[in-house]
């Protein structure tokens, strides 16, 4: 069994702003167009924010664990 390449940061970045903006773009207009502006605007801040705030989370449970990868923070974690 070979082993798994290793990415950069740079290659992950761009692979998760890929798949954000991907489904984003299909998706915050139809938000505004169901909720309104105001909504709209409510909602896109309200998810904004709870995606800091799971990045933080997983930022800290990797330090914490001292894991190189997220497989590693599960594995500290739930065993």
């Amino acid at each position: 069994m070979s082993s798994a390449a290793e990415g950069t940061y740079w290659s992950s970045v761009l692979l998760v702003l890929q798949a954000v903006l991907g489904a984003g773009i299909l998706t915050i207009p139809y938000v505004f167009k169901s909720a309104g502006r105001t909504g709209g605007t409510l909602l896109l801040l309200t998810f904004g924010f709870a995606e800091i705030l799971s990045l933080y989370v997983i930022i800290l449970s990797t330090e914490a664990s001292r894991a190189t990868n997220y497989s590693g923070v599960v594995k500290y974690y739930l065993g």
